[in-house]
Parts: structure tokens; C-alpha cells; sequence
């Protein structure tokens, strides 16, 4: 039987672990109607695997949980990051989610020219980045940085960051380019000056295609092609 994962901001180890987390406590014992002898798998930012636990006792403030054994989890082995306008709620959100799940390890949300959205919910998307890694298996959860404007996030780019336009050269062109990082534009795309930007900063633009997508569509085509590169 595959057992949940969850992830928790607390030291993991060997022997008898108390958790005191009132939203987790509840997502235990009334959704998910754990009782006593229950396995459950814990991630945590410290722990480089998944340690397995069985529940010994709860309450409603507290469940203490036994150690079983430690399991290998799932992580990138080098940093690969998404550097996506803001976009749509709704369409930032399923983004984040598949950016996760597909294995991202940083989200920079960019405040670009055509931009419709000025501003995110980071609790919402950090909930949807925590949910995504724990039922991917992943061991560590992406982190979305803070809003930052074109100007200052292109500072970061060099010749391992990938643009998509359609303007610019064909897959096949780019297999044996170094990839470190993508760029996905709004619905209206990158504005000519912000294309200027990356022409002079001799950044890597790579056409997806001759068909027009959507924001959400090529930021999950443009990740998989970013995680292949691996």
C-alpha cells in the first residue's frame, strides 16, 4: 500500500518523534481518519530521505510517532530555475504545480512589461509547491522567490538561460548548450525592448514551435525540455 508523504519543517531521525502541528494533526486524523498502528512517510528540508513512522498514541493536541525506516526520495541533482512572468491566478498556480512536479528547483516570479498580474499569493503557491512535492516524491520543495522587475531579474541570465520566442533558433540547434534556466513571457509575450535585453546580453532564444501557446502550456513544455537537459 503507497503511504502519503508529507512534508514538515522539523528535524527527522531515529526513534520517537512528537508532532505538535495543529493543521497536519487534523489533516490526519479527520481526513485522512489515521488511528494508532497508521504508517505515514515525513520529508523535511534537513533530511536527505523519507523517513517512515507508525502513529504509537493521539490526541487532538499532539501524535507521537515511532521510527520504522528511512527510504530514498527524489531530488534534482543541480539547480534548474523558471523565470516566469506574472501571469494569470489561476494559470500561475497550475504552473507552480507542474513546475514542481516535474522536478524546478527555483521559481522567480517576473514583473515584465505585458504582465496582467502586479502581484501573487505566496502562502497559496507555497501550499501548492508543498502539496506538488509531496505527492511527487520529491525531497525538496521548490522555492518561489519574490516578485522581481524585468530589470533586475535579467541580471541574473547568462549563456546557460534559455528565452522562448517564437523568434528564436530550433530545438535541434540547442542539445548541446548548457541549460541552467528558462524564461517563459506573459500571454502577450516579451515586448520588443525586453528581446533587445536578452539579444545584447547574447542570451540563448529557442523557438517551441510555430504554433502560438498558451503562458501555462509552454512554461510545462519549456521545464521538461530544461529538466532533459540533465
Amino acid at each position: 500500500m503507497r503511504l502519503h508523504r508529507f512534508y514538515i519543517q522539523q528535524p527527522l531521525g531515529e526513534g520517537i518523534l512528537r508532532i505538535e502541528i495543529q493543521e497536519l494533526i487534523h489533516q490526519w486524523m479527520h481526513v485522512f481518519r489515521y488511528t494508532k498502528g497508521d504508517h505515514v512517510l515525513l520529508f523535511s528540508p534537513d533530511a536527505p530521505k523519507d523517513y517512515e513512522y507508525e502513529i504509537i498514541s493521539a490526541t487532538k493536541k499532539e501524535v507521537v510517532l515511532s521510527y520504522i525506516q528511512t527510504i530514498p526520495n527524489i531530488n534534482p541533482p543541480s539547480k534548474k530555475s523558471l523565470f516566469m512572468a506574472l501571469v494569470k491566478k489561476d494559470t500561475f498556480e497550475t504552473i507552480v504545480r507542474h513546475a514542481t512536479e516535474i522536478g524546478i528547483t527555483d521559481i522567480y516570479p517576473v514583473l515584465s512589461a505585458r504582465s496582467e498580474k502586479k502581484n501573487i499569493n505566496f502562502t497559496r503557491l507555497q501550499t501548492i509547491a508543498r502539496e506538488a512535492s509531496e505527492q511527487s516524491g520529491r525531497g525538496v520543495v521548490p522555492y518561489i522567490h519574490p516578485i522581481t522587475s524585468f530589470s533586475q531579474a535579467v541580471i541574473h541570465s547568462n549563456d546557460a538561460h534559455i528565452i522562448f520566442d517564437s523568434t528564436g533558433s530550433s530545438l535541434a540547434e540547442t542539445t548541446q548548450i548548457k541549460k541552467e534556466a528558462i524564461w517563459i513571457g506573459p500571454e502577450g509575450g516579451w515586448t520588443t525592448d525586453e528581446m533587445e535585453t536578452f539579444t545584447q546580453l547574447k542570451v540563448t532564444i529557442v523557438s517551441l514551435g510555430e504554433t502560438t501557446l498558451k503562458a501555462d502550456t509552454a512554461a510545462i513544455l519549456g521545464v521538461g525540455i530544461l529538466m532533459k537537459s540533465l
